[in-house]
């Protein structure tokens, strides 16, 4: 806007001749952009213009046929700027969707879809609460599950991705890692009968190095596969009894040592 501003000001060589009619029509170009753009500080910028231009008008430092030449290139020009303002500012609105599953975004927009903190409601009536870039869930926000489920950390690129927390509808409780929509990496699962898992996670089942805790006192210590007791691991017992061997899918198999609380060993075949 500055350098048409400066553009303007430096026709200054020839007395204008016909100040009146070259008014008008400058009115007349700026009135096509300020119905065009309705962004306040664009619609600030183009009056502070005008007031200029006819102060340069009235003083007769401007030649009429060359504003009248450049005076529609000018107008354009200042359009597409304004065009470029508007696509680059974050405008709160709400969207309303006629293509399922979305039903309706409130929130910040920038080039017509979500960016920038908002809620967008789903059809099914799960709703979202957070920040968006692009049209994608991105950064800290809230999932609610229309089953009473939630979701509450970190998204990236529409996925809950990096840290969060998870509860679920049963009343279990996920607190870890998370890539694509699913646990993974390091977590702790909190079931709702009181058995704990803290351990590794991938494609949101323990794999890796884990710990299970039973409500009964008792704790598995070990790899896991899948879900299930997979490789070396070691068990205790509440009654301060432990047994170390092998698991595969779950079960226990080869044979298994036992240590009992009084000192005694036993060998377990399975």
């Amino acid at each position: 806007m500055k350098k048409m501003e400066e553009n303007f000001i430096s026709m200054n060589n020839e007395i204008c001749l016909d100040n009146n009619n070259l008014l008008q029509e400058i009115k007349i170009e700026l009135q096509k952009i300020t119905d065009f753009c309705k962004d306040n500080d664009v619609l600030k910028i183009i009056n502070d213009l005008q007031i200029k231009i006819n102060n340069i008008i009235r003083q007769n430092y401007v030649k009429t046929e060359l504003i009248k030449k450049n005076l529609n290139q000018l107008c354009n020009q200042m359009i597409n700027e304004s065009k470029e303002i508007k696509n680059n500012s974050k405008t709160k609105k709400e969207i309303e969707y006629t293509n399922i599953p979305r039903k309706k975004y409130i929130g910040e927009v920038l080039n017509g879809v979500p960016d920038g903190k908002g809620t967008m409601y789903w059809t099914n009536g799960d709703r979202y609460e957070g920040y968006w870039k692009n049209d994608k869930k991105e950064g800290k926000g809230i999932y609610y599950f229309n089953d009473g489920a939630k979701y509450e950390g970190d998204f990236k690129k529409g996925f809950s991705d990096g840290n969060g927390i998870e509860y679920y509808s049963n009343g279990d409780i996920y607190i870890g890692n998370f890539k694509n929509d699913r646990r993974e990496g390091k977590g702790i699962y909190y079931c709702n009968n009181g058995d704990i898992y803290d351990g590794d996670w991938k494609d949101g089942l323990y794999n890796g190095k884990g710990n299970y805790y039973y409500n009964n006192g008792n704790r598995y210590e070990g790899e896991w596969k899948d879900g299930n007791k997979e490789g070396k691991a070691v068990f205790y017992f509440l009654n301060k009894d432990r047994e170390m061997g092998n698991y595969s899918n779950g079960e226990e198999i080869g044979k298994h040592i036992r240590l009992t609380r009084n000192g005694e060993v036993e060998i377990i075949n399975y």
